[in-house]
């Protein structure tokens, strides 16, 4: 999967380089790490882990509907009815997100998922400057 958002730009371009066997060197090592955390990770805490990464999961799907209703003016021509029922959704959300932080197990698997988020913003603001970069030095190339 990550190759494939590699190979169409929204993952790190390193993702989709292929090495010497045609296998992308990045990309395996990525599933290898993630293997070795998951494994350390289910020997460690071997009752609760199953616990914290669905519930991190669970939430990341909210968040990924959050996100979308966030971005829906951009995609979409709204109503005055369509912002309603947008920022109703939004609130929703943020109340089922925030039943997590009562609940002792669910709670860590809270502050997993803001970890990943973190991440993944992280990654995308790189990704954006890296691209504007790109874009500026094609603008104003030097040496002319």
């Amino acid at each position: 999967m990550v190759v494939t958002l590699a190979e169409d730009g929204d993952a790190p371009k390193v993702f989709a380089k292929k090495g010497k066997l045609k296998v992308p060197p990045f990309a395996l090592c990525l599933t290898i790490c993630g293997l070795i955390v998951s494994i350390i990770l289910s020997r460690v805490m071997p009752d609760r882990v199953y616990e914290y990464i669905t519930t991190a999961a669970g939430l990341m799907l909210l968040y990924n509907w959050f996100f979308i209703l966030i971005s829906f003016p951009r995609l979409i021509k709204a109503s005055g009815f369509d912002h309603v029922k947008r920022f109703t959704g939004m609130a929703l959300i943020l109340f089922a997100v925030s039943g997590t932080l009562f609940h002792k197990t669910s709670r860590l698997g809270f502050f997993v998922s803001l970890l990943f988020v973190a991440l993944i913003v992280v990654v995308v603001l790189i990704m954006h400057f890296v691209k504007r970069r790109k874009k500026s030095d094609n603008l104003y190339p030097q040496g002319i």
